[in-house]
């Protein structure tokens, strides 16, 4: 996931004024040589989800900009950290231009 996406998604986040918890999901992957995937040079995490619902909202070069169901986050990643965030949840309005948009 790139940097903007993930700019993008802490910004969508802290713009809403009512307050509620939104979990980001931090994933680690390895390459079958074991080496780690990195989304940002010298970083630890591969993959970055938010939580959406009962699910995840996430992006990928396969699938571009998704919600996956809670159980399918592990097949992008060891999850490795949560953080909780006061911030208001995303609305199915504030999701809906992006779902189906291609991964950069």
């Amino acid at each position: 996931m790139s940097r903007r996406i993930i700019v993008f998604i802490f910004c969508f986040l802290f713009a809403h004024p009512a307050f509620s918890k939104v979990r980001v999901a931090f994933l680690e992957l390895h390459r079958p040589s074991a080496e780690l995937v990195q989304m940002e040079p010298g970083g630890r995490f591969g993959h970055v989800a938010i939580s959406f619902g009962h699910g995840w909202l996430h992006a990928h070069p396969k699938t571009g900009v998704a919600v996956i169901a809670a159980n399918q986050l592990a097949r992008y990643g060891r999850l490795v950290h949560i953080e909780t965030i006061n911030t208001p949840e995303l609305t199915e309005t504030q999701i809906a231009p992006y779902l189906g948009k291609a991964f950069d």
